[in-house]
């Protein structure tokens, strides 16, 4: 499965609104407190519910594609 296949697969689970993909908008998230470290994602998902989650990681772990997990609170 290739990157898009993937990108795809990902917003099947969280919706359009959840995939976080132009590089304008992705390297908001290329740090979080090491401002030393920057690296900016190949893709953000923006999950709303533990089921998503859960998807996401099931399809990462399967692919073997790394992942890093962040909580966002409002």
């Amino acid at each position: 499965m290739g990157p898009g296949q993937r990108v795809s697969r990902l917003a099947a689970i969280v919706g359009p609104s959840g995939v976080v993909s132009s590089l304008e908008e992705r390297r908001t998230y290329e740090s979080d407190g090491l401002v030393s470290y920057r690296a900016t994602p190949g893709v953000v998902m923006l999950p709303d519910t533990a089921e998503q989650v859960q998807a996401i990681v099931a399809l990462c772990l399967n692919a073997r594609v790394p992942f890093v997990a962040r909580i966002s609170r409002p």
